[in-house]
């Protein structure tokens, strides 16, 4: 290796699905990429984990953001085995701190319902 010449072009500190994303574009355009994550799995808030007895996602709303964006076309994940099902409701969310739960759909009529009913006032 030359020692005037980097060995990576790019070093993106992260493996969150920001950081992937980042690095997979750097990588798709030729740049050598170097991808780093201080945790033992990559995916960041779009991880899943285990809470409450059960397995959830850390923050599902970046789901939601992210199916609005060209990102899964143009990186083709389908080819790389991302499906997404669309149930309804979409989600189910809980505060933290406790109270009851609420549900979040496709249709924006249905999400303001579904909060009314939980939470009327």
């Amino acid at each position: 290796m030359d020692p005037g010449r980097a060995e990576w072009d790019a070093v993106v500190i992260g493996a969150g699905h920001n950081g992937l994303v980042c690095a997979a574009y750097l990588a798709r355009a030729g740049l050598r990429t170097l991808l780093v994550e201080a945790r033992t799995e990559v995916g960041g808030t779009a991880a899943s984990a285990s809470w409450s007895g059960t397995t959830v996602n850390i923050c599902n709303c970046d789901h939601l953001t992210f199916r609005t964006t060209p990102v899964i076309d143009e990186l083709r994940l389908e080819d790389h085995g991302l499906k997404y099902l669309d149930l309804e409701p979409a989600q189910v969310n809980m505060a933290w701190s406790g109270g009851p739960a609420w549900t979040s759909h496709h249709s924006l009529e249905q999400t303001l319902d579904a909060i009314g009913r939980t939470y009327p006032n």
